[in-house]
């Protein structure tokens, strides 16, 4: 994709676009769709555990084009356990931290093609404190960093994702906090 236009982005929205080469077996296109979701869901269900709140996808084809297909995703906070919590608009910070925290795991992740050492998981969790802290979302008393290895095999699983992708074909992500 040569260039894209900016535009204001709504919040807590993320969006996933599959650029392809027109030909070829479309079930590479829409396995590639299905797997990014599952991985994701995965990744939002690893990042939202240590908080008790359960948390679901709203899902938006915005359409199919020649050459692309877009899917938005816009979380859903489900239950907040707590009264004193729900009073408090929790939900908009659990979904501005997902959509920040997803964002720096895809920027690592192009930043890291090959894990070599602990120390690169650990600037990856370091940024995800420093995003809970700024969505002021380690406020909530059951609060915890995620979990090293349920974080590794998300990105994993996000990454194998894109695996049924031809050479001329591309995955992109946006959101409010930029295009990947």
């Amino acid at each position: 994709m040569e260039s894209m236009e900016v535009v204001e982005k709504e919040k807590d929205v993320f969006e996933i676009v599959v650029d392809f080469e027109v030909g070829g077996d479309p079930n590479r296109i829409y396995k590639t769709m299905v797997d990014l979701l599952e991985s994701f869901r995965g990744l939002d269900g690893t990042l939202t555990e240590m908080i008790g709140i359960e948390v679901s996808e709203s899902l938006s084809l915005e359409g199919i084009e020649n050459g692309s297909l877009k899917t938005i995703i816009r979380n859903l906070v489900e239950d907040v356990p707590d009264k004193d919590l729900r009073e408090l608009d929790v939900k908009k910070l659990i979904g501005h931290y997902l959509i920040k925290s997803k964002y720096a795991v895809l920027n690592w992740c192009q930043e890291t093609p090959k894990l070599d050492s602990i120390e690169q998981v650990d600037m990856l969790e370091a940024e995800l404190l420093k995003i809970a802290e700024e969505s002021q979302i380690n406020k909530i008393p059951a609060y915890s960093p995620p979990d090293k290895v349920k974080l590794l095999t998300d990105i994993t699983s996000i990454q194998k994702s894109t695996q049924h992708l031809g050479n001329n074909d591309s995955v992109y992500f946006s959101s409010e906090e930029g295009f990947l």
